[in-house]
């Protein structure tokens, strides 16, 4: 049976069990891996440790994140890796070579230079997705340049500009830009196209989506009319009488629309201005914009200004005549339509509204993102996904969290006084590995004596520490007892930054080797 949407209806969610690693940063990667996470799909945002994905920072913010983050990044979780760090590079590749999807937002050549070879990893596993988001592509004389929305939609002919306050201004009514949104569109489909592609056999593919190039092909038609050369033949649009906006008693503009026979003589009946039917000269089964007809535009402006906006709107929604307010964003959360639709839900104790997915699955009376948990705080999935996406289950998360909560610490002492030279300023460390025990018995019974009901760990041996610059990668095998009782072998690698406070742990990756037997004798 389909679980319980908590928004009313049955939660469909086709993409459950889809893994996908999301690298991204800001709006376009941000809204694609979003829709994938809506649909059910496993979405593990890896994120730069201490800053996160910036767009926790854009303003405004409510309980410290960004509006723009909590919007785009519902249903995911996340996993902050310094992918320069070997300790967390590790945690990342491991995550990659069980993935499904990794999608990227970056100028081209990011990722080589960190090592990250996307063509070697997909042949090695041919059924790997990796979508590639830039503001203009992997190739062409723009791919370098550094993408904002702006500037990707100034280049694409989509910025509008006013004048304000004496100078010129991009006009922002639209608070987003198109280049990001139809990037982020494309990519979604693209992916979901590729994933199919794999699981039918055709192998998986490399994504290439340039935010651009989708708000080039939004012009579709006016690009062929001016490359074919037909704009030469076509009237302006801004001459329209019937497809044009028409001031009301309210001051508010209406935009009527009726430009094919039937909705034209639906209103001059409606008006009681049958005369005027004759005015529409269009083709049969065409439309007719009446381009400068100065005098039916005057006889129009009459007519729209004796009533009301919204006067207007009721007598065009009860005849069926396309035309409408013109709204502004900031009415329409008060609309009737939209609590119809059920397009935003407030979560009890959630400083933020969530918008829901403009698509409804209207079988299941359900519409995705209304019942996701909100946008994750950073780092704050590490512990689950390592244990679910590398193969760990439950008591595996219980070994983890006894490491992470630091129980029963058990040095070798050859290597006591290099490791605590970590929270040393200034300490003089340029490599110490130490050598692991071939057995560990006494620390085995010392694990075994720790409280069932916390678990708890001994390091066993040496610590391994590489100082680079400003980073250390500290490494060391561990015998863990979880809260049910069971002996874990594993390792964990610690990564961290070299501060005007000395040496602070940044990072840390946990990983389960393998269970210990009852009454067996590890071996590190």
């Amino acid at each position: 049976m389909a679980p319980q949407s908590n928004s009313g209806g049955q939660a469909y969610l086709p993409l459950k069990g889809l893994r996908v690693i999301d690298l991204t940063l800001l709006i376009p990667g941000d809204l694609a891996t979003r829709k994938l996470a809506d649909l059910g799909a496993e979405v593990v945002k890896i994120e730069p440790p201490g800053p996160g994905d910036y767009l926790r920072h854009i303003p405004p913010a409510t309980d410290g994140m960004g509006v723009h983050f909590w919007n785009l990044n519902r249903g995911k979780r996340s996993v902050a890796l310094d992918l320069r760090a070997p300790a967390d590079r590790a945690v990342f590749d491991s995550l990659a070579d069980v993935a499904d999807v990794i999608v990227e937002v970056s100028t081209p050549g990011k990722y080589d230079r960190l090592g990250i070879d996307f063509k070697a990893m997909r042949a090695k596993r041919p059924e790997l997705v990796v979508c590639s988001i830039s503001g203009f592509g992997q190739t062409g004389p723009w791919a370098l340049l550094p993408s904002h929305g702006m500037n990707m939609d100034a280049l694409g002919g989509n910025v509008i500009t006013i004048p304000h306050k004496g100078a010129v201004a991009m006009d922002y009514r639209l608070s987003t830009s198109l280049a990001s949104e139809m990037g982020a569109m494309n990519a979604a489909f693209s992916i979901l196209a590729a994933v199919h592609g794999a699981r039918t056999g055709k192998g998986g593919a490399w994504i290439d989506v340039s935010c651009w190039d989708a708000g080039f092909e939004i012009h579709r038609s006016g690009l062929v009319k001016s490359i074919s050369g037909l704009d030469k033949t076509m009237p302006d649009l801004r001459d329209s009488v019937l497809y044009a906006p028409y001031e009301c008693a309210d001051g508010r503009l209406f935009i009527f629309c009726a430009i094919e026979r039937k909705f034209w003589e639906s209103f001059c009946r409606l008006v009681g201005r049958e005369d005027l039917m004759a005015r529409w000269q269009g083709p049969e089964g065409g439309v007719d914009y009446r381009m400068g007809d100065t005098e039916l535009r005057a006889e129009m402006e009459r007519i729209m200004a004796a009533e009301t906006s919204e006067a207007w709107f009721e007598k065009f929604l009860e005849h069926r005549i396309p035309g409408c307010p013109l709204y502004e964003e900031q009415d329409l959360p008060q609309l009737n339509h939209t609590a119809s639709r059920g397009l935003i839900r407030h979560q009890e104790g959630a400083p933020l509204p969530i918008i829901g997915d403009p698509v409804r699955y209207h079988s299941h009376d359900w519409r995705p993102g209304l019942d996701q948990s909100r946008a994750p705080a950073l780092d704050a999935d590490r512990e689950d996904v390592i244990a679910e996406w590398l193969g760990q289950g439950d008591s595996d998360k219980a070994a983890i969290r006894a490491l992470q909560l630091g129980y029963a610490h058990s040095f070798d002492s050859r290597n006591a006084d290099a490791f605590a030279a970590l929270y040393t300023p200034d300490a003089e460390i340029t490599q110490h590995t130490g050598h692991v025990f071939a057995g560990h018995d006494k620390l085995r019974k010392a694990v075994e004596r720790m409280p069932p009901a916390n678990g708890g760990y001994h390091r066993i041996g040496a610590t391994e520490i590489e100082i680079s610059g400003e980073t250390a990668q500290a490494r060391c095998a561990y015998l863990a007892r979880t809260a049910d009782g069971r002996l874990a072998e594993g390792h964990y690698q610690d990564t961290y930054r070299k501060t005007d406070q000395g040496w602070k742990i940044a990072t840390r990756a946990v990983f389960i080797d393998r269970w210990l037997e009852t009454g067996e004798t590890g071996q590190a």
